[in-house]
């Protein structure tokens, strides 16, 4: 909900599709995150990533988005300085698997 953006009054969020950029790499504990393509905003971190396969019921949640890509331009005139951020349409996603081991290990 990063500008308060919301697809009703009950404050339902807003889906959005993306695809795999990078897949994910085995084993897991080694390479925790996969890049997905699709474009987040400030205030999605933490937001499910999850895949739907026709008549297999339920949604899968593969992972969690935990951060987005961004080229940063710096510019500096005469007059002032002024930094630019220009997403790139790229997010960064925690596998499910990598959250399920942290969560197994902080409860031992």
């Amino acid at each position: 909900y990063p500008t308060r953006f919301e697809v009703n009054g009950a404050g339902f969020p807003v889906t959005r599709r993306g695809c795999v950029a990078s897949f994910p790499v085995m084993p897991i504990a080694m390479h925790p995150t996969m890049v997905i393509d699709f474009s987040t905003f400030e205030g999605d971190s933490g937001g499910p990533v999850f895949v739907k396969k026709k008549g297999l019921g339920e949604p899968l949640v593969v992972g969690l988005v935990v951060s987005q890509f961004r080229h940063t331009e710096k510019l500096e005139t005469f007059s002032g300085k002024q930094t630019i951020h220009h997403p790139l349409g790229l997010s960064t996603v925690v596998q499910a698997e990598s959250i399920l081991e942290a969560m197994k290990a902080a409860t031992k």
